[in-house]
């Protein structure tokens, strides 16, 4: 009896010298009466343990109750975790997970709801509201207000383009083209290579071919038959896509233009991946007079085979030979 006696003396000894000893975690003063303990930590009062507690990134006040964290970094409540969430490049409104649309001039976000929107034809990204063309295309607001929508401003523009070209580029013809503003459906019936999204013009060359016949004597070889081919009944003609901004406007008839000029210097070349890396490359040309360099990043990053790869054949080759070097590569194509 008094041996436990004794051991419960010496244990209630212990918890006063403790007691007598106890200091709090933060502030280091001894603790007299009443604390606080958390994670195996003692605190002496409610201050101090909130001292220890997380930061809030956002808002900056401590965390209490549920904790949210995310790369590292601690969020008191989930309207402080939304403000890491990125926003919406429509509704503005943040979302956890959603769609990246890469244009030319960086990429763009969507949440779910805006990203099943219609998407607009010329710039492919989604749009709440906007036209919708005769032949069922749907144009945005922002590239509606810049559309070239009627023949006469499509033949205004094109003839200014065309003008450009032949000052400051010295390319040009003296044909007498025909320019027409299409239709998705007219264009596809015209066009033997047609795909949407990526053929938004067409240059076409009609003509006949005819046969002539001249007949000479002489006192030695009797009489001769020298017969050879001609082209009559020439007509040229541009087609472009109605509804496209203006700036693609341009570069579209651009692109067309530089087929007229080949077909006029060089009709013999019949390589797609010639002539469309060329026409590309006008068009380069052409967006750099007007200023829009960014819009060449298209050409740059395509991987079609034929735009793609042709146009950067024809841009490595100028680097290399200069254009007088790609003139006599023409030359000898056409042969």
């Amino acid at each position: 009896m008094r041996k436990i006696s004794a051991i419960i003396l010496t244990c209630l000894a212990v918890f006063q010298l403790m007691a007598a000893t106890l200091r709090c975690s933060v502030c280091r003063r001894e603790i007299h009466g009443r604390y606080l303990i958390c994670n195996g930590k003692v605190f002496c009062s409610q201050k101090c343990l909130d001292r220890t507690l997380p930061v809030c990134a956002a808002c900056h006040k401590r965390c209490r109750g549920k904790v949210y964290t995310k790369d590292g970094k601690f969020y008191c409540s989930e309207k402080c975790l939304e403000t890491t969430f990125p926003k919406c490049s429509l509704c503005h409104q943040p979302f956890r997970k959603g769609v990246v649309i890469k244009t030319l001039t960086g990429d763009k976000i969507y949440c779910p709801h805006c990203a099943a929107l219609p998407r607009c034809f010329a710039c492919s990204l989604p749009a709440a509201s906007g036209i919708k063309l005769p032949d069922g295309r749907f144009l945005c607001d922002d590239c509606a207000r810049m559309a070239i929508l009627t023949e006469a401003a499509g033949q205004e523009l094109f003839d200014q383009v065309r003008e450009e070209m032949r000052r400051k580029l010295n390319l040009g013809t003296n044909h007498k083209i025909h320019f027409q503003l299409v239709d998705s459906k007219t264009l596809l019936k015209a066009s033997a290579n047609y795909e949407p999204g990526l053929e938004m013009g067409l240059f076409k060359h009609s003509y006949t071919v005819k046969t002539r016949t001249e007949t000479t004597y002489s006192l030695f070889k009797g009489r001769q038959d020298k017969t050879e081919q001609y082209l009559t009944n020439n007509r040229y003609s541009v087609s472009v896509l109605s509804g496209l901004p203006r700036r693609k406007f341009i570069e579209v008839c651009a692109h067309e233009l530089a087929h007229d000029w080949m077909d006029a210097e060089y009709p013999k070349i019949k390589s797609l991946k010639i002539k469309e890396g060329w026409a590309e490359y006008v068009a380069t040309r052409v967006n750099e007079l007007y200023g829009r360099q960014f819009m060449n990043k298209r050409m740059e990053a395509n991987t079609n085979e034929i735009y793609g790869d042709g146009y950067r054949f024809i841009r490595d080759y100028i680097r290399e030979h200069g254009m007088d070097g790609l003139m006599r590569y023409f030359s000898e194509l056409n042969k």
